[in-house]
């Protein structure tokens, strides 16, 4: 069965989502055969909450190129770095580094997604419970 037959769909919500949340898990199906990735929204809260590490392992999981997961690493690694000298500089409170985090994450998402992963491709939401049982063990250990 090809992922764009009509009997592979979208998960609808019968009413579209409007601001922030728009477009998250548009591209979700409950269909065995399509791909299971990280979502955009896990990628997004994970970076924002987190770290834009943890967003940006998320989004690496989802890929199949090395050299794909190598600009994404970079780039979270640059960015990390970049971001803490900046904040650092400007005794930025926590709201602002949030707001960095989520701007971050929207990069993620719009650049390294749409390009690699690809802005419509059909998938299934990787649920696993291992991941959100690491991330935060790992950020509660990195204090």
């Amino acid at each position: 069965m090809a992922l764009n037959s009509p009997d592979f769909t979208r998960n609808d919500n019968s009413t579209p989502s409007r601001g922030l949340n728009s477009g998250f898990d548009a591209n979700t199906v409950s269909n065995p055969l399509a791909p299971t990735y990280y979502s955009q929204r896990s990628i997004m809260v994970f970076s924002v909450v987190f770290s834009v590490i943890f967003g940006a392992v998320l989004l690496i999981l989802n890929l199949k190129d090395n050299k794909c997961k190598y600009l994404v690493a970079l780039y979270a690694i640059i960015y990390t770095a970049f971001i803490l000298l900046f904040l650092n500089t400007i005794n930025a409170n926590t709201m602002m580094t949030i707001a960095a985090n989520a701007l971050c994450a929207h990069f993620l998402i719009t650049v390294f997604w749409n390009r690699y992963v690809g802005r419509t491709t059909l998938y299934q939401k990787n649920l696993s419970k291992k991941t959100r049982l690491l991330s935060p063990s790992l950020w509660w250990c990195s204090w």
